[in-house]
C-alpha cells in the first residue's frame, strides 16, 4: 500500500477517501456523476477506498439534470472548484480512471 508523510505520521493513502469535483453538470458531467453514485460500491471495491463526490459546479444551479447533487457541495463557478481543489494536487496525489465496459 502507498503511504504518506502527513504532519509527520504516516497514513495509509488508500484508506483515505478519494474526493472527486465535477465541474460541468452538462450530458458528460451529469453521467459521471451518475455512474460514480450508482457503481459507487464497485468503484470502492477496485479502487480500495471509497469514492466522494465532494463539490459540483455548473453555469445555472437551477437547470434540471436528471441527477440529484444535493449531496455535494455546490460551487458557482469552476473558478472556485479550481482554486479549492487544485491546491491538494501533487506529486503524491494520483489521478484514478476505472472503465467498465
Amino acid at each position: 500500500m502507498l503511504e504518506r508523510k502527513d504532519r509527520g505520521v504516516y497514513i495509509n493513502a488508500m484508506s483515505e477517501k478519494l474526493k472527486i469535483a465535477i465541474a460541468g453538470l452538462g450530458t458528460v458531467g451529469a453521467g459521471v456523476f451518475k455512474i460514480l453514485k450508482k457503481k459507487s460500491a464497485q468503484l470502492k471495491k477496485k479502487a480500495g477506498r471509497e469514492i466522494v463526490i465532494t463539490a459540483v459546479n455548473a453555469r445555472d444551479r437551477s437547470k434540471d439534470r436528471g441527477v440529484d447533487v444535493s449531496s455535494a457541495r455546490w460551487l458557482d463557478s469552476a473558478l472556485d472548484l479550481a482554486k479549492r481543489f487544485m491546491p491538494y494536487l501533487g506529486d503524491r496525489k494520483r489521478l484514478l480512471v476505472l472503465f467498465e465496459e
